[in-house]
């Protein structure tokens, strides 16, 4: 008779070891950070918002296809006017060129995030979507990032980074002194997120 129970108590227990995470909520800290990097004819540029002043949320649900995956849900609002190149003129020349007058807000949406480590304290590299609106425009790209859990599982902090084109999001690139200095189409965008579960 309790040879008939061993192929349930596996069954269950295999269940019970594979069933996704639950659905969770996660604001974005103070602390996160984004940064542009590129190149003109002269030299290199760096622009960036050193620390996130609104209070973004995203939520995370399991993939249904794949239980060790995550879909995200929410975007991340970024004031154009706030990013600051060090040099004035080239800060002026950026927010220009990302048209900060019509489309002041720069939007980052995660689509996917590859599998999350159970566990804490973890330091994990994985690859996923984002989605990233500039000027009106947007365009999606595959990202490679690693992720951070913290010890008590309720701080995730997420960096990565990716290379794009302002001509992805048909823009012109930033330039300076009537044209003698010119930014190069391409250019790297990289981020620094803390986010704390809610």
């Amino acid at each position: 008779m309790n040879t008939l129970w061993m192929p349930c108590l596996l069954a269950f227990l295999l269940m019970a070891f594979t069933l996704p995470a639950e659905p969770s909520r996660w604001v974005v800290q103070r602390g996160s950070t984004v940064a542009v990097k590129g190149k003109t004819n002269i030299n290199s540029y760096g622009c960036g918002i050193s620390s996130f002043e609104g209070c973004d949320t995203i939520s995370m649900t399991p993939h249904p296809a794949s239980p060790q995956s995550m879909l995200l849900n929410g975007c991340i609002y970024l004031d154009v006017a706030r990013f600051d190149c060090i040099n004035r003129m080239m800060t002026a020349e950026l927010r220009k060129t990302l048209q900060a007058d019509k489309h002041p807000k720069l939007k980052i949406k995660f689509i996917t995030l590859g599998k999350i480590a159970v566990g804490t304290n973890r330091k994990e590299e994985d690859c996923g979507i984002v989605e990233m609106e500039i000027a009106g425009v947007k365009r999606r790209y595959p990202i490679q990032y690693c992720y951070t859990i913290g010890s008590d599982a309720n701080t995730i902090v997420i960096a990565g980074q990716k290379t794009l084109c302002f001509s992805d999001f048909s823009l012109i690139p930033p330039r300076k002194l009537n044209g003698m200095v010119q930014a190069k189409d391409e250019l790297e965008v990289q981020f620094h997120l803390v986010m704390r579960k809610i």
